[in-house]
Formats: structure tokens, C-alpha cells, sequence
């Protein structure tokens, strides 16, 4: 079986400790949406996992594949399934993103990196995590609660109908955060169903106390699926895709043995 070999580089900003703890948190983690850790050593410090051929999420909306709106909705069925299992077991993820979903060779999507997540039970005053996908209370206050994980997701929604990286056209992440914490949000399509955008508009609100679970998202999400008129709906893709950047290897790297 192909595998994953995830390096972790370790430093100031990454240490052994930190290493152990996500090895020990993933190891626990059984769920079919969830990428399974298979095993790891020790030096040099690496995790292994399954390799998934068919990449991330951020690189198939990148790609020039036709896709349907009802395919878009099984992704994110997928990713709140898996949110739903860690959220169950306590797990805050803090960097859920299109770059951080897997796709295995059945399409089933797997939410993946565990390098910052921590269990709930632990004080969550870190503000780790990918800038486009920070909820604003953690630009105010580097607060993070399962209701951070929500906001992520929404752009997640956002970024699955447009086929574009979030906030690509701010030119300096100073002027994302201070949109966020202003409460304006992005663009949302209208010709997305209502059911969708009133989904990512609870998803992002700026109180996190009226922001759903990921229960609650994915039973509207189900109930999307159900709708004969969604199955032949497609997403256009964009004449102009907006640049994506490769992945910011950070303190790892992944490679198919």
C-alpha cells in the first residue's frame, strides 16, 4: 500500500513535544473521514499515513474538471462528517481548509493535519491557524472554540462554489483581518440556492454563540442532496481562475514511498 511520510522539522516555532502530542491525539482518530494514522518513528520525526492520490480539495477546484454542484455538496457532507467525529471527541482542529482535505481513491474526502489542533479540554489562546480561515474573535482575542472550526468551514462552502482562493485579491493580510473583525465578509454568488448561502451566512456570523454545529450544518447539507433540482446543477468554472499557491511546506513534507 502506497503511504504518506509526514517530516516534521523541529525548532522553536515546533517542538518534540508538540510532535508527540499530535501523534498521540491522531492515533485515536477513527473515522472514515478522518485520515487514519497508521504508524510513526521517531527520528527522524514523521507520521505515516495512506497516500491519497487524487490530492486535496484546493487542488481540484484549481484543476479544469467539470464539477457539479452536487458533487461539491458530497465534499462538504464529507469534511462535516469528519468535523462531527472530531468535534464528538473533543478535537478543535484550528486549520481547516481546502489545502488540509484529502481525497482518497473512492472521492471520499478526509480531513487531515493535526498539527495544531488541541483537545477542548486545554486552554485555546494560540492564534495559529491559515489567516483566510480565522475567525474574527481569534484576530480580536487568539480564542479558538469549536465555533472557530465553523467559521473555517464556511469559507470552506464559499471557496467549493466559486472555485477561488479567499480573499485573493487583498493585497496584505492586514486588510483581511480588518474586514473580518469589521464583519464584512465575502462575496457570496447569487445563483448559489438560498439554502446554501443562508448555511455559509450562519457559518461566519460574527457572534460564534449563533454560529451552527457541525451537526446542525450537516443535516441542511443532507437535506441540499435530496433535492432533485441540486443533482443537476453545475459549477461553472471560472474562464480566469484565480493563481492558487502550491502548499507552504512549513515543518513538513509529504512524499509516496
Amino acid at each position: 500500500m502506497p503511504v504518506a511520510v509526514k517530516r516534521f522539522f523541529l525548532g522553536k516555532s515546533f517542538l518534540y513535544e508538540d510532535f508527540c502530542r499530535e501523534a498521540l491525539m491522531h492515533r485515536d482518530l477513527k473515522h472514515n473521514n478522518v485520515l487514519e494514522l497508521l504508524a510513526v518513528t521517531i527520528d527522524p520525526p514523521c507520521s505515516i499515513t495512506k497516500f491519497m492520490s487524487n490530492g486535496t480539495v484546493y487542488h481540484l477546484l484549481a484543476s479544469e474538471a467539470e464539477l457539479t454542484f452536487s458533487q461539491m455538496l458530497r465534499i462538504a457532507v464529507d469534511v462535516c462528517q469528519g468535523m462531527v467525529y472530531l468535534h464528538e471527541h473533543k478535537v478543535v482542529h484550528r486549520d481547516l481548509k481546502t489545502l488540509n482535505l484529502l481525497i482518497d481513491d473512492d472521492n471520499i474526502v478526509k480531513v487531515c493535519d493535526f498539527g495544531i489542533a488541541r483537545l477542548e479540554a486545554n486552554t485555546m489562546t494560540t492564534g495559529a491557524g491559515s489567516l483566510q480561515y480565522m475567525a474574527p474573535e481569534v484576530f480580536v482575542s487568539g480564542h479558538y472554540t469549536e465555533k472557530a472550526d465553523v467559521y473555517s468551514f464556511a469559507i470552506v462552502l464559499w471557496e467549493l462554489v466559486t472555485r477561488d482562493v479567499p480573499y485573493a485579491d487583498c493585497p496584505t493580510p492586514y486588510i483581511v483581518m480588518s474586514q473580518v473583525r469589521s464583519g464584512k465578509r465575502l462575496t457570496i454568488p447569487s445563483d448559489i440556492p438560498p439554502g446554501y448561502a443562508s448555511l455559509m451566512e450562519e457559518c461566519w456570523h460574527q457572534d460564534p454563540h449563533s454560529r451552527p454545529t457541525f451537526m446542525k450544518c450537516l443535516s441542511v447539507l443532507q437535506e441540499l442532496r435530496l433535492d432533485s433540482t441540486m443533482k443537476r446543477k453545475k459549477i461553472i468554472l471560472n474562464a480566469m481562475p484565480a493563481p492558487r499557491p502550491s502548499q507552504d511546506l512549513d515543518f513538513l513534507e509529504q512524499s509516496a514511498l
